[in-house]
């Protein structure tokens, strides 16, 4: 996740082969998320009469997630080292950064936080920063695998509506993160971003969005910026140099860090970590 990590962070994508489903053109998953973000907005417009509010320091939380990456020690350190730059940069503008990480990064880990986070009476915010493998439809917790089907309707079936209203934003690392996007948001958040294919640009991408949403810019702005400085730090382009070698074309051609946001209602689209919708 760090500036030293470009070719590090695209070979430990090797990982990921182990746990891939059948890989479709870049092409048909771009229209596809395309389509997705088209019906999010346009199911978003009987909201569009929600109105924002503002949120302080002291009424906002957010939870980090990090699960183990296997057996990998280097890669594993390079997540926490990111966690820890994603910890300093939060920590002066939230009433809690909540860490899930090692063991405690399990599906009941992130329920049972997000529950205590919502149910402090002055917090009307939180967030959730998403660290770890994914493919299409299903990320990864340390202990297991999960459709992101298994992860919304976990999160509904166990927080309630009123705790659930609480939820914000998801930024999540993960590949293939943006077929997760409409599940978050039928889990409750407010808006979320994801990748098209297989995540290789942190090097570049993931302290520009750090530093965009922590200073106050919105999160359409702050995914903005995170694609921006990903294609200046070329992560992607090293990631398809590195499978194009080896001979694993599909995965070259898999490689898309592009994030797309994706938002419950009309308002959402303008949300920051200093605003909330009602």
């Amino acid at each position: 996740m760090k500036t030293l990590t470009t070719s590090l962070r695209s070979l430990s994508l090797r990982s990921l082969a182990l746990r891939s489903l059948a890989l479709r053109s870049l092409a048909l998953r771009s229209l596809g998320l395309l389509a997705l973000g088209l019906l999010g907005l346009a199911a978003a417009a009987p909201k569009a009469q929600a109105q924002l509010t503002a949120v302080s320091k002291s009424q906002r939380e957010i939870i980090i997630l990090q699960a183990e990456m296997g057996d990998d020690f280097f890669y594993n350190f390079l997540e926490q080292q990111g966690v820890a730059m994603a910890v300093s940069k939060f920590t002066p503008v939230y009433n809690r950064v909540r860490v899930l990480s090692g063991a405690n990064a399990t599906l009941t880990g992130l329920k049972n936080e997000l529950a205590a986070a919502t149910s402090i009476g002055s917090v009307k915010a939180v967030d959730l920063l998403f660290m770890t493998h994914g493919d299409d439809e299903a990320m990864k917790f340390t202990n297991a695998w999960k459709s992101t089907w298994q992860v919304r309707d976990f999160l509904m079936n166990n927080i309630s509506d009123a705790q659930r209203a609480k939820f914000r934003m998801v930024f999540s690392t993960a590949c293939f993160s943006g077929s997760h996007r409409n599940q978050w948001l039928q889990a409750g958040f407010k808006c979320a971003s994801g990748s098209v294919g297989i995540y290789a640009d942190s090097n570049g991408s993931f302290d520009p969005f750090l530093n965009s949403w922590s200073t106050g810019k919105s999160f359409t702005q702050s995914v903005s910026d995170a694609n921006f400085w990903g294609l200046v730090g070329c992560g992607d382009a090293a990631a398809r140099t590195f499978y194009t070698v080896t001979f694993q074309f599909d995965y070259a051609n898999a490689v898309n860090s592009h994030r797309t946001p994706l938002y419950s209602s009309v308002p959402a689209t303008s949300l920051s970590i200093s605003l909330m919708t009602l």
